[in-house]
């Protein structure tokens, strides 16, 4: 057989291949209007909070969020990045709602056990922080903050033993000599009263 002949004959084999795919049963159209390809919802999410990061419309980009999470409540995603913007802007028990929420979908949520860990903090609420942060640990331990967070949770709550143990869990995890002197002065403070 000519090499001329081979060409042909793969060029045929390939339309086909071709043609037997474009042939084979597709899915009813009710069943492709309704089911969302896999990885859409994010990259929704992925546009709207893109939008709201870069300013161009940032109204637009919360309300397509909203949108999504109205559509698809059991999304973590859409109702973490709502609970973050609700922060951002200053309206805590938005926030502390949509974190709440989150929780719901995933007990051990890392994320939102950081979050509602740091509000806590703010509200002077010490005790809770703390099991917010220490769960956000347990599940994600490469939250190292959580360990300096716990620490001085511990701290504000005259608890100088816990205190200590937990700025000594975060200092090797410190990001510069910087953040580990001034956490060894904290350290050293609490040594000495």
């Amino acid at each position: 057989m000519s090499t001329r002949a081979k060409q042909f004959g793969l060029i045929g084999l390939s339309l086909l291949i071709i043609a037997g795919f474009l042939f084979l049963p597709k899915q009813p159209a009710s069943v492709i209007e309704n089911a969302a390809p896999v990885g859409e919802v994010d990259i929704e999410i992925e546009k709207a909070v893109q939008q709201i990061q870069m300013g161009s419309n940032p109204m637009e980009g919360i309300l397509a969020l909203r949108g999504i999470s109205e559509e698809h409540p059991e999304n973590v995603d859409a109702q973490l990045w709502l609970g973050v913007f609700s922060m951002q802007s200053g309206q805590m028990d938005k926030a502390k709602d949509r974190f709440a929420r989150v929780l719901t979908l995933e007990e051990n949520n890392s994320v939102a056990h950081g979050y509602l860990g740091e509000m806590s903090m703010r509200d002077s609420m010490f005790a809770q922080a703390i099991g917010h942060f220490e769960v956000a640990y347990e599940n994600d331990t490469s939250y190292h903050n959580g360990l300096f967070f716990i620490a001085k949770s511990y701290e504000e709550l005259g608890d100088a033993d816990n205190a200590i143990k937990y700025y000594g869990e975060y200092l090797p995890f410190a990001p510069d000599t910087t953040v580990s002197n001034r956490v060894n002065q904290f350290i050293d403070q609490l040594r000495n009263k």
